[in-house]
């Protein structure tokens, strides 16, 4: 049996394992990341800064996008962010939403969620404009600039196409760099990092009306992440974490 036919298979007993209290499909999906994440911890200690994905394969379930006209405030429901700690890693976990409880008998068919493996992204540096006509959603930039930082790169991420992925670097006088990473997800989806505890803090900070988690490496670099409607945000530098929140809401 192939590597994917054996993650589908596990995934679909998890999927359909319901105890004997109702659960609702946000707390299915956690139980499947938890156990998928299990199942691929190894012994020796992850490396510094490291996001790594828990599943070998990226689960995305296909279903309609909310939109809602404060972005932020329709964080809270529209993606649930969650953190648990296991020794010496911590998991990130991102999964939508529903408005309402959701009993597991209207969870929807396993047939009808896609799996894809995880493959080595293209890319392709560009201008700005030319990343804007090459995507199907708008490009946010940052209007608050700290210190001198500039536009230094745009680059586009081809895992599909029209591109879904951009990350846009910008760099100041003394070499110093902020890079934003915009990851657009247009269908319902389950994402899940990990982290190591002796290398990296975590805490949740208010951003813009909404919750967002800061990272803080042993190497003085600080991400932040944070989802808002059909929108995945990561925001990097080592800028002190009242400027990192003030770039990040103000995004247009």
């Amino acid at each position: 049996m192939s590597e994917e036919h054996k993650w589908k298979k596990y995934l679909k007993e998890d999927y359909h394992e319901v105890e004997e209290s109702p659960h609702s499909k946000d707390e299915n999906w956690e139980k499947i990341i938890m156990e998928v994440s299990q199942a691929h911890q190894h012994q020796k200690k992850i490396p510094k800064k490291s996001l790594l994905a828990v599943a070998m394969i990226v689960v995305i379930v296909i279903g309609s996008a909310f939109v809602q006209t404060n972005q932020m405030q329709a964080f809270d429901w529209f993606v649930k962010m969650f953190v648990t700690t296991d020794g010496n890693t911590t998991q990130i976990n991102q999964t939508t939403t529903e408005e309402k409880d959701v009993s597991t008998g209207a969870l929807p068919d396993f047939d009808n969620i896609t799996t894809e493996e995880v493959q080595d992204e293209e890319s392709k540096e560009m201008t700005l404009e030319e990343a804007q006509a090459d995507t199907d959603f708008n490009i946010s930039t940052p209007t608050y600039l700290p210190n001198s930082y500039q536009l230094e790169s745009v680059t586009i991420f081809y895992d599909k196409a029209p591109a879904t992925h951009v990350q846009i670097e910008y760099v100041n006088d003394g070499n110093d760099v902020v890079t934003l990473h915009q990851t657009y997800q247009p269908d319902d989806f389950a994402d899940a990092k990990v982290v190591d505890n002796e290398d990296t803090k975590i805490k949740t900070i208010a951003l813009d009306g909404g919750e967002a988690r800061l990272l803080e490496f042993k190497d003085d670099v600080r991400q932040i992440i944070w989802s808002t409607p059909q929108m995945n945000w990561l925001l990097e530098g080592t800028e002190n974490e009242r400027n990192l929140i003030k770039i990040a809401e103000s995004m247009e």
